[in-house]
């Protein structure tokens, strides 16, 4: 590790036993990049046992061992046991999240998840307030948390069950119906609306036309297409239907999702609100056709201002550069944003895109 990445990390000890971990980046952008990439680097093979202290070897920190040796304790007080592994997970998602599973001496394991640096640490608490207010059999059960620094959220295991890709009918159904579970339950106080979100969710065609340069360069489409197909983009994506008075997860894709004996089981619920539930199932179709499933129209009827809206959301950020904490998020979106653009335009009228 360079010596500038090495001194953007700091360990503050609180005691007698709070250890917060905080990366402090640069202000350079290239910095950050730089940072972010030698952290994914180093996690990307990490595993270990109690004992070998290299939790937070992947910051550079010398004095990683204290770090890990605390988190480890933490975990234990939590499960209430004694811990003999806890063994790096590689996550299936888009973002820097310390992910692990733990073990402990009766054989009980648990799923780990910590807050790498400031921004994941944010969504992993608004994570754990929603499992806090939420329960159901379309959610992990929740084995504990803990809300320093860094948050941690201790959940059931679920890495033996079938995560999709590959889909078919059942699964397909199955998630239909935890779905359903989800909007049919009773809405928890302090649950935001999505009405405060709406300009971040509605708002993309309004920015791609404020500057179309990052969303053309992704060559989804002709910037003649673009100009006489964006009026009517706008307008549907912007008089969307997305409010509601329903619980709903707003990031159901395929990496969280896990097919179980019970149903399908969503996981990462940091973005769960208030809203209309076909917002949910909008959400998921891109994804599921690109990935084999059926087109959007196959689950979803008169869904075009649904798709228009999707196609601006996945459109005003495919073509940016991609934050540090999901460095791999921007193809995801660009292959969501395909569908959902050919989506709109088949429910739309407008001409083939081009």
């Amino acid at each position: 590790m360079s010596k500038a990445v090495e001194h953007r990390h700091l360990l503050l000890c609180i005691p007698p036993d709070r250890v917060i971990l905080r990366e402090v980046f640069d202000e350079l952008s290239d910095a950050r990049a730089d940072l972010v990439g030698e952290v994914r680097r180093r996690r990307s093979d990490e595993g270990f046992d109690v004992g070998d202290r290299r939790l937070a070897s992947h910051c550079g920190n010398p004095n990683g061992g204290r770090v890990a040796a605390v988190i480890e304790q933490r975990v234990s007080r939590l499960l209430g046991g004694d811990l003999v592994s806890l063994r790096r997970i590689e996550s299936r998602g888009y973002g820097t999240a310390f992910h692990a599973i733990a073990e402990l001496d009766g054989g009980q394991t648990a799923f780990v998840k910590a807050g790498a640096e400031e921004v994941t640490s944010g969504f992993l608490r608004d994570e754990i307030a929603v499992y806090r207010s939420i329960r159901g059999p379309f959610m992990p059960d929740l084995l504990g948390f803990d809300e320093a620094d860094p948050p941690l959220l201790l959940l059931e295991d679920l890495s033996a069950y079938r995560w999709p890709p590959p889909w078919d009918g059942p699964a397909i159904e199955a998630v239909e119906e935890s779905l359903r579970q989800v909007a049919a339950t009773p809405v928890p106080d302090g649950l935001g609306a999505i009405e405060e979100r709406r300009e971040w969710l509605c708002g993309g065609w309004a920015e791609i036309e404020r500057d179309p340069s990052p969303f053309l360069s992704l060559e989804v489409c002709s910037p003649e297409w673009l100009a006489d197909s964006l009026p009517a983009l706008r307008e549907a994506a912007e008089s969307a239907p997305v409010e509601g008075d329903a619980v709903i997860h707003l990031d159901v894709r395929s990496d969280n999702i896990c097919l179980t004996e019970r149903g399908a089981v969503l996981v990462d619920w940091n973005h769960a609100c208030r809203a209309n539930p076909r917002l949910d199932l909008a959400f998921w179709l891109p994804s599921l056709q690109d990935e084999g499933g059926p087109p959007p129209e196959a689950l979803l009827l008169g869904g075009g201002a649904f798709a228009a809206l999707l196609a601006g959301f996945f459109g005003s950020r495919a073509g940016l550069p991609a934050p540090p904490t999901a460095p791999a998020v921007r193809a995801v979106q660009l292959s969501q944003l395909r569908v959902a653009l050919s989506w709109a335009a088949r429910e739309l009228g407008l001409k083939g895109v081009a």
